[in-house]
């Protein structure tokens, strides 16, 4: 998946706040970073993590991608 289909779909999971959609962004051994001291690793952590996103509302995530390679890049969000 190319940096531009990534982060709509990550915006689409975050406004729909959606656990399991979260998740399923990641390889099954896929790691999330929400800070540079805690890692998220595999599907359960991160669908357990991301039901924080259940206790918001008004979600809008924007979002400009700054570069992009056939599997990688590299993007600028933020969130309300």
């Amino acid at each position: 998946m190319g940096i531009h289909a990534f982060m709509a779909a990550y915006k689409q999971v975050w406004e729909g706040r959606d656990p399991a959609g979260f998740a399923a962004l990641f390889t099954p051994g896929g790691r999330y970073h929400n800070t540079p001291f805690q890692v998220q690793t595999g599907p359960g952590e991160l669908a357990a993590y991301w039901e924080r996103t259940l206790l918001q509302d008004d979600i809008s995530l924007k979002y400009n991608v700054l570069q992009a390679e056939a599997h990688a890049g590299l993007a600028h969000w933020n969130v309300t």
